[in-house]
């Protein structure tokens, strides 16, 4: 079959020409590109809050750069990421939060420390097939657009997560299309623990926002949280992944038997 895109090297902005060739690209690492895989296919390239642009080589993709509101995904195939593009992108959209794999990320945290960002390590883990998820636990719903407000002001009081959810228009979105799943355990209306899905691919669905009250730590909560999140996304047939960094969240997911895929790095922008 002829490539279409064969006399295009350079980094270009992608349309839906170019949809094919970047799915097939990014399928190499299905789980590692899961964000790039399920928002490219639920919004396409035309969405206000969406930008894809591709490294092409030869006519063929060797890297892609994600905008998502204020949160820039990056992959390369072993081909390298442009740092200067990079930053062009930062700059042009008040990016605050830069990630993926580490060893695409290498170049990015050495111009990011120099930047005055702030770097996270973390670790990509996906539910192995021998799960040990906690059982139902009282006060557990799936949240809905009229929660948005509650949730917002919950994660912006947990360390770790005022950058990542910097936008509550995104949350607000995600809440009224349905987009992913919220989920979020109560006491006397006041939420106490969250975790949510994101949008998935076919075969795989990232885990985000696991978070608890700091008054209401070491009580399960979390844990429950994510048992449940988890049933219901292998329900649908999906794995669950999801990024860690920290104890004691690090330990919570490897009690529930998730299992190490690699390294994940996130640069966040200092206030």
């Amino acid at each position: 079959m002829d490539n279409p895109h064969l006399e295009m090297t350079g980094i270009f902005q992608a349309g839906p020409e170019h949809k094919e060739a970047l799915l097939h690209f990014l399928q190499k690492a299905p789980v590692e590109n899961t964000f790039l895989l399920a928002d490219i296919e639920q919004y396409g390239f035309t969405a206000p809050f969406q930008q894809v642009w591709a490294m092409w080589r030869g006519g063929l993709p060797a890297a892609v750069y994600l905008r998502f509101y204020q949160n820039l995904l990056i992959y390369s195939g072993g081909g390298g990421i442009d740092t200067a593009f990079v930053e062009k992108i930062a700059r042009e959209y008040g990016i605050m939060i830069i990630m993926g794999r580490g060893a695409d990320m290498e170049t990015v945290l050495a111009w990011g420390a120099g930047a005055g960002w702030r770097a996270q390590h973390k670790k990509l883990l996906s539910l192995g097939r021998a799960p040990s998820l906690a059982g139902p636990a009282g006060g557990l719903r799936k949240a809905g657009p009229c929660d948005a407000d509650a949730i917002y002001a919950f994660l912006q009081q947990i360390e770790g997560f005022a950058a990542m959810y910097a936008s509550k228009e995104m949350l607000v979105q995600r809440l009224d299309s349905d987009d992913g799943i919220h989920l979020v355990l109560e006491a006397d209306g006041h939420i106490l623990a969250h975790a949510n899905s994101t949008v998935a691919t076919r075969q795989t669905v990232v885990l985000g926002g696991v978070a608890t009250r700091a008054d209401m730590r070491g009580r399960g909560f979390a844990s429950a949280v994510v048992s449940e999140l988890c049933r219901r996304m292998q329900a649908k047939g999906l794995q669950p992944c999801v990024y860690s960094n920290a104890q004691p969240g690090h330990d919570l997911f490897l009690r529930l038997g998730f299992t190490c895929r690699g390294n994940w790095d996130t640069l966040e922008r200092r206030p």
